[in-house]
């Protein structure tokens, strides 16, 4: 838990990526706000068609 209450103390002692860390998954596909727009439009079922996404048995790859 952190106790610092002074907002620029905890700026300075909150964790960061190393350096040498690969950039996350997302970061080069789509900026948060489109992710979140796609994600909208995928659950609605407007998206028919997208490339790499395709059905599969959910049981049997959890067992995977």
């Amino acid at each position: 838990m952190n106790i610092q209450t002074n907002p620029n103390k905890i700026e300075l002692t909150s964790a960061g990526f190393p350096l040498a860390t690969e950039a996350p998954i997302r970061s080069n596909f789509l900026p948060e706000d489109r992710l979140r727009a796609l994600g909208v439009a995928l659950a609605k079922g407007e998206v028919k068609e997208l490339f790499g996404l395709a059905p599969f048995e959910f049981q049997a790859r959890i067992r995977d």
